[in-house]
């Protein structure tokens, strides 16, 4: 029976050896698989951290880009505030020109004027104030300006000559207000100064007064008609003169202007130019980087996919730890079965055996202590598992948020840079409109320069004819006097009739003096319809640069825009980046 009982604890104790040597190999080749998964998962780790960094050295650059982007951005509102200036600067110049364009500038000379063939030394005495009123009366006349405009009138020496104060207009220069002075005929003067010359000369102008008063009723001609001639012919020349003198400012104004615009609208050109090709390399850019944030969203989704995979290999490792944990629990229960049948065939043994059952029972108990504490490591290790996991699944969630939010937005950012697209080809658009219009107005404008270089012609022509009539003025007195001689040799009886070629030529100047005045009114019409006409295609032109400004200032602001949500796009991606990094870096410190 002792050496049955011995033979079974031998066998016990072989099995509970074999037993111990499978549950050591057991848990040296799960160590073994734990320590290979988790150098698997430092080298994946490791590998993830180095595409990171790729990841961020790549948003680094974008960011730079940006940072590029948002400086050139800034480049050009400056130079767009710089092109505002110099429109402003240029419509203060137009504006300042337009007054002189317009005849609307006032200037102050004075004049001398030579009185010493009127003998004023005696008249001058207690006539001072009706003297200076007819010298003002008679330059008025002969300068072609208001009686208002005329002040200032200073004798000299004897009355031999006068100074007179003038306000005109600009464009009259003092050298033709001097010609005119000089050619005045001082008629109120005359009229002022006749009672006060010497009885010799009185009487002597008297007979020469009734002379050519004769001599013109037996010609049948007005007696004062040759002096009013004579002085509406005066005034007329000189308004022709200053009408003159106002179309050739006006040219030079057309022409100044034109040139202004001209260059003005080819600085606008090329700059125009400038910006779309400005926009267009922004336009390349922004391709790049979207190009750039689709990569890292594949790169995502690859992760993502590892992630999962990792998350697969995570389950089966905890599948197996869970079987070879029910392995361990049903060894230890056949270990306890073990026991409580050892302790059984120990009470039945002899007291000679004793100490070595005592013994065996030691040993088994120290089997007992090692397999709770490997219970406790194993309950230790499910536990920190499935912390692990729960992380893992709440990391993964809020990534797949963020990455499901990243795609609406880039799917909205995407949409606006295609209407950012359509924008600027409508941008295009108007620029073309643009330049039609600005061409048509050019057109207009050269029309108008045409028109002033015929009404120049015109002009011309007209002037050759007074010229012409003038001539045929001063050779009329020719036939009066030949006339009068007839009438003072041979008596006419009462019937006899005038000269009917005198009478001829009066009409014909009377008629051409109209016919001047007419053309004189309908030429400074004509010139009011092209001023007016000018003003309309300067207002046309301006609203045309105001509405190509206002078009790029918003293409402006809305490529800002489109560049600040790409960089918030950015910055919520490193975030991403980095929140993956410290979840890395606790992973690993757990």
């Amino acid at each position: 029976r002792a050496e049955e009982l011995n033979r079974q604890l031998l066998d016990r104790e072989r099995e509970l050896e074999e037993v111990r040597n499978a549950h050591e190999e057991v848990k040296t080749r799960s160590l073994n698989e734990l320590n290979d998964q988790a150098e698997e998962l430092n080298r994946q780790l490791e590998e993830l951290r180095a595409e990171n960094e790729q990841l961020r050295a790549g948003d680094e650059e974008k960011v730079r880009e940006l940072n590029e982007l948002n400086d050139q951005v800034e480049f050009m509102k400056c130079q767009l505030e710089q092109l505002r200036a110099e429109n402003e600067q240029l419509l203060s110049q137009l504006t300042a020109a337009e007054p002189s364009v317009r005849l609307g500038d006032i200037v102050r000379t004075r004049h001398r004027c030579s009185l010493s063939l009127f003998g004023l030394g005696d008249a001058l005495v207690g006539n001072l104030e009706v003297l200076r009123s007819a010298v003002t009366m008679d330059v008025a006349s002969a300068v072609g300006v208001g009686v208002e405009d005329v002040d200032g009138v200073e004798f000299g020496a004897n009355a031999s000559f006068c100074e007179v104060g003038v306000s005109h207009d600009v464009c009259l220069s003092e050298e033709e207000i001097d010609r005119r002075l000089s050619r005045c005929p001082f008629m109120s003067v005359r009229r002022l100064i006749s009672p006060s010359v010497a009885a010799e000369d009185a009487l002597e102008r008297a007979h020469a007064m009734v002379d050519v008063l004769s001599k013109l009723e037996a010609c049948g001609v007005d007696p004062l008609l040759n002096v009013v001639v004579e002085e509406y012919m005066s005034r007329l020349v000189l308004e022709q003169s200053a009408m003159a003198l106002r179309l050739e400012r006006a040219l030079e104004g057309f022409r100044f202007l034109g040139t202004a615009h001209q260059r003005r609208e080819l600085d606008l050109l090329e700059e125009l130019d400038e910006r779309a090709t400005e926009y267009t390399d922004m336009l390349e850019k922004t391709e790049e980087m979207m190009q750039m944030l689709e990569e890292a969203r594949q790169a995502e989704c690859s992760a993502r996919n590892d992630l999962y995979k990792r998350e697969e290999a995570l389950l089966e490792l905890e599948r197996r730890r869970d079987v070879e944990v029910r392995d361990l629990e049903s060894m230890t229960h056949a270990h306890r079965n073990l026991l409580q049948s050892v302790r059984y065939s120990q009470e039945m043994l002899s007291n000679n055996q004793v100490a070595g059952l005592l013994r065996e029972a030691e040993r088994v108990s120290d089997l007992q202590r090692q397999t709770a504490l490997l219970e406790q490591e194993n309950g230790a290790l499910r536990q920190e598992m499935a912390q692990r996991a729960v992380a893992h699944r709440e990391a993964m969630e809020v990534l797949n948020n963020k990455v499901a939010t990243l795609m609406e937005e880039l799917e909205v950012k995407g949409t606006e840079y295609t209407e950012t697209l359509g924008k600027l080809e409508e941008f295009v658009g108007l620029l073309e409109a643009s330049r039609a219009a600005e061409k048509a107005a050019l057109m207009t404008l050269e029309r108008r320069e045409q028109e002033l270089f015929e009404l120049q012609a015109a002009h011309d022509e007209e002037m050759r004819e007074l010229e012409g009539a003038m001539r045929q003025l001063d050779l009329l007195s020719l036939p009066l006097q030949e006339g009068y001689g007839d009438a003072r040799a041979a008596e006419a009886p009462p019937g006899t009739t005038p000269d009917s070629g005198d009478a001829g030529v009066v009409r014909s100047m009377r008629q051409q003096l109209e016919r001047l005045k007419r053309e004189k009114e309908a030429l400074a019409m004509e010139l009011e319809v092209k001023g007016r006409q000018h003003d309309d295609a300067m207002d046309v032109l301006n609203r045309n640069i105001g509405d190509l400004m206002g078009e790029l200032d918003s293409r402006i602001r809305g490529c800002q825009v489109s560049a600040t949500s790409a960089k918030e796009l950015l910055r919520d991606i490193a975030m991403l980046r980095s929140a993956e990094e410290e979840d890395d870096e606790s992973n690993e410190g757990e």
